[in-house]
């Protein structure tokens, strides 16, 4: 395994851009949003005021984050290199399509949080303590009353690889992986551990703390260096990735 760092500071949430050229991230402290372009080096501020998990559009162009107005969470939209005003939302997981009213995902009284969509937008995976952990569920997307349990012994901050054939999920230590079919429907084969450090987790897996390269072989990790709370970015490399699909691809 091999580890480089990238940057030092109070970092959280990093998010990779679809062509794994760009990463949006949170400094801890002063909760602004930073773009860093990986090839050329250097980083650009997208936000002033206070804003938290960054998102990336699908193609790259834009970033959803969060402000909280009065302790409500609101969802804004800001073009990379304009923001506009979304509904709310809360522990339970909706979506907010393009036009219309939200929709509500996943709503229990446990908490279902770190929502993320399937590249092709058909699925939707998120945690909830609704069994007294946090496990990784699958819904389909829109909402058909189907779900599908992915983790087995518990897991958090759930990670879709960029072909969709994978997802990625921690727990403790452990980042683990299952390989997924969608056709005919949805199916996901036994967890395997890829890899295990220690590396900064969220606290209850609310949003994920990580990301993934757009090729699956490299982890984007943050990683805690001294005692005064400094962190550093650190990617992962050089592991064996190639998995025993038990779930076949069509």
């Amino acid at each position: 395994m091999g580890e480089s760092p990238i940057d030092a500071g109070n970092f959280q949430m990093p998010r990779l851009s679809p062509d794994g050229r760009f990463l949006a991230i949170m400094d801890d402290r002063t909760l602004q949003i930073w773009i860093y372009d990986l090839l050329r080096g250097g980083r650009t501020a997208l936000t002033s005021d206070p804003a938290v998990m960054p998102v990336w559009s699908p193609v790259g162009d834009e970033i959803l984050f969060t402000r909280y107005i009065l302790a409500e969470p609101r969802l804004y939209r800001k073009a990379v290199f304009r923001a506009e005003l979304s509904p709310s939302t809360s522990r339970d997981v909706w979506a907010q399509p393009e036009a219309g009213e939200p929709v509500l995902i996943a709503g229990t009284p446990a908490s279902e949080l770190a929502p993320m969509f399937s590249p092709d937008g058909r699925f939707l995976a998120y945690d909830s303590d609704e069994s007294g952990r946090y496990e990784v569920y699958v819904v389909p997307y829109p909402p058909t009353g189907e779900r599908w349990a992915v983790s087995t012994g518990g897991g958090e901050e759930p990670v879709w690889s960029r072909d969709g054939r994978e997802l990625f999920y921690r727990h403790g230590d452990q980042m683990l992986v299952v390989g997924v079919s969608t056709r005919p429907s949805f199916a996901a084969s036994s967890p395997r551990v890829l890899f295990e450090g220690r590396f900064e987790l969220t606290t209850g897996g609310h949003t994920q703390n990580y990301d993934v390269s757009p090729d699956g072989q490299k982890f984007l990790m943050i990683q805690r260096i001294d005692s005064t709370r400094l962190y550093e970015i650190r990617v992962v490399v050089g592991f064996d990735r190639e998995l025993e699909r038990l779930v076949p691809v069509p």
